[in-house]
């Protein structure tokens, strides 16, 4: 923004050059250079940042340079000589739209519009507005003067003397005063007559109802607009002017009378006429005055310096705030035209600023250091990723972003899709982190390395609950070269061991594995990870067909497991109970029983615990065999059981007939027989 020296000292003693004083403007926020002279005015470009639009004018700029500097204000609000009719008699004003929370109107009769006087002219002319004639000059002047924009129409070409305040309607068009015909949205806001729009509100007047030389009654609009509709509407119509500058940054909604106001005392003293008795204020939903509490002890702690209460209040007075003081302690109300003060910290930066950022001592920061601490969530995280490093597993980070066809043959709903994928590669939210894991596997096999053992901690993403995060693991390849030079290839106990290892160090000591049924992995080598309470997640080998969509040969057999990290944490940390070593020697029985292929291990395991009436301690499966010696769709699961009680030696013949009983239990309830 432009402004004039000679002009600003019109409301404020400016003892600086204009250089200085672009010096002081840069140092209160508002950086500014000299630019040299334009019709006998010095010209300083001052650039004033979004949240200030109260400096978007002489006043403002005068008003910080005048608590600056200490020095008094020259600006008085004055009220206009009444002496025409009643102005309700003479314009009918409709707000038909919340997005006008104020609408002011005032009318002016017998005026004489010419060229503006000489002086009025050069101080348009040296901030870069061209002038018009004096009616319009007047509105910006006094726009460039108080910063609220202001329009004048001719009320005699106004349809039926009535101003309606509305959106537009579909399909209407408006000839602006640039002799520029645009087509006007639904959705952007204008003020019309009975019959159509006269201007686009906030940006700019329609052709046919500008002031002109056969003017001879005037409509003063004074108003605010909503910012983000001025701003889309100027953005879309590629219209930007002072007005839409200044409304897009919210202009002051107190600020509509006094501006109405000293344009229409300009126009009458400038181009004669009679202003008409009152003025038309349409302002529905009036808002109570701000008022933020200001502590100057922490004011001062913030600046690290001691500054007086009365410097403090003085200074906010200054600036425009109200204050009242009680003692150390303020109670400050906030002006209309600054509505970027909102808090406490706000305040203490308008004494700072203007105290002068040059002058606040340098201070070392001083500050109690507590040492820090893991929450039980980062302390498991670690162990996690201690335990499987330890197991020989490589932590990978894969992109969050999948492809779509890689869920294929995943049992799951369909994916999140971004809306502008950058790549096909990249174009759905992942659910699992398998997909990831596969495609890691397949690069290293493209540059041959072929024995892979990872494991991934990233976010998935929950249909319905957003992201979790998710833990996976895949082992291909051997288990390492032996000291012979053979290799042996890795398989789901491998994998099992893995989770065990981590199991144990989270004190996990209640889990199990189900059948699995699904697509992703073999069912023959698969399972679900089960506690007591929930499902943690899924161990297996990859199906071939899941390997083939990623490239993987099948000769690669590859495992995997992934579990939800939040049900871990959950579970994690179980108290171990330790038992007292036994006193009383055990009794070992083996037993080898031919069931059905379909019989899980588990299962027998569960039967056997239960028949054992407390005695059994421990049951260990050491052989499965399928062959010519059991019949075909069988096979034959030998177990080793332990028994032992607590207070004495069992004795022989106890331990046959619990042993007889558990034999008989498990071959009626398998269907199957003891295998001599």
């Amino acid at each position: 923004m432009k402004i004039s020296y000679e002009w600003l000292k019109e409301y404020v003693d400016v003892r600086f050059s204009p250089g200085e004083l672009a010096e002081k403007l840069t140092m209160l926020g508002f950086e500014a250079s000299f630019e040299g002279e334009t019709a006998g005015h010095r010209i300083i470009d001052v650039e004033v940042t979004s949240n200030r639009p109260d400096c978007l004018c002489m006043l403002g700029l005068a008003r910080e340079l005048s608590a600056l500097t200490s020095t008094k204000l020259k600006f008085s609000e004055t009220a206009p000589d009444e002496n025409g009719d009643d102005v309700a008699e003479s314009v009918q004003v409709t707000l038909a739209s919340e997005l006008c929370p104020r609408y002011c109107a005032r009318v002016i009769t017998g005026i004489k519009v010419e060229p503006s006087p000489p002086e009025l002219r050069k101080k348009l002319e040296a901030v870069g507005i061209r002038s018009v004639n004096n009616v319009v000059d007047i509105t910006n002047y006094v726009l460039m003067e108080m910063g609220h924009p202001m329009h004048a129409f001719d009320l005699e070409l106004l349809k039926g003397r009535k101003v309606i305040v509305r959106g537009a309607e579909r399909g209407e068009k408006i000839i602006t005063i640039d002799g520029v015909e645009r087509n006007l949205e639904p959705w952007m806001l204008v003020i019309a007559d009975e019959k159509k729009p006269v201007a686009i509100a906030g940006i700019m007047g329609g052709l046919h109802s500008e002031v002109t030389a056969k003017t001879g009654t005037v409509l003063l609009e004074s108003a605010c607009f909503d910012p983000s509709v001025v701003r889309k509407t100027s953005k879309t119509l590629q219209l930007e002017t002072e007005s839409s500058y200044r409304f897009q940054r919210r202009a002051d909604i107190e600020g509509t009378v006094p501006s109405i106001d000293r344009a229409a005392g300009l126009i009458q003293e400038i181009a004669g006429g009679r202003i008409a008795k009152g003025i038309i204020d349409c302002f529905p939903v009036r808002a109570e005055g701000r008022k933020v509490p200001l502590r100057l002890s922490r004011a001062n702690r913030i600046l690290g310096m001691e500054l007086s209460s009365e410097y403090a209040e003085k200074t906010l007075c200054a600036l425009g705030f109200g204050v009242e003081r009680h003692d150390m302690e303020f109670t400050v109300s906030i002006p209309g035209f600054r509505r970027d003060v909102e808090r406490e910290i706000d305040l203490i930066e308008e004494i700072a600023r203007l105290y002068g950022y040059d002058r606040i001592p340098s201070t070392i920061p001083a500050g109690r250091i507590s040492p820090g601490s893991e929450d039980k969530f980062a302390k498991i995280m670690k162990t996690v990723c201690k335990t499987l490093t330890g197991s020989g597993l490589t932590e990978v980070i894969n992109h969050g972003l999948i492809n779509e066809n890689w869920l294929e043959n995943f049992d799951l709903p369909p994916a999140k899709k971004v809306v502008n994928p950058l790549s096909e590669e990249q174009s759905v939210l992942r659910q699992t982190l398998i997909p990831g894991m596969l495609e890691t596997l397949r690069v290293n096999i493209s540059r041959g390395v072929r024995n892979v053992r990872i494991f991934e901690l990233g976010n998935v993403y929950d249909a319905g609950k957003g992201e979790k995060l998710s833990l996976g693991g895949a082992v291909m390849g051997s288990r390492g070269e032996n000291w012979s030079g053979g290799t042996e290839k890795a398989d789901f106990y491998d994998l099992k061991g893995v989770l065990e290892n981590l199991f144990e160090g989270l004190k996990i000591v209640d889990w199990t594995l189900v059948p699995y049924n699904g697509r992703t992995f073999a069912s023959a080598e698969s399972a679900v990870i089960k506690t007591a309470d929930c499902e943690l997640g899924v161990i297996g080998k990859v199906s071939d067909k899941l390997l083939e969509q990623f490239g993987i040969d099948g000769a690669d057999e590859v495992y995997v497991f992934e579990l939800s990290f939040p049900l871990l944490a959950d579970n994690a940390g179980v108290d171990i109970r330790f038992k007292t070593l036994p006193k009383y020697p055990a009794s070992f029985r083996d037993i080898a029983v031919v069931v059905p292929d379909e019989v899980k291990y588990a299962d027998l395991v569960s039967v056997i615990m239960d028949e054992g009436e407390g005695i059994v301690e421990k049951v260990e499966l050491f052989d499965i065999y399928r062959g010519d010696q059991v019949r075909e769709g069988c096979k034959s699961m030998a177990f080793s059981i332990t028994y032992r009680m607590g207070g004495r030696t069992l004795k022989d013949d106890e331990v046959n007939k619990l042993h007889e009983k558990i034999s008989g239990r498990v071959t009626s309830q398998f269907n199957g027989h003891i295998r001599a």
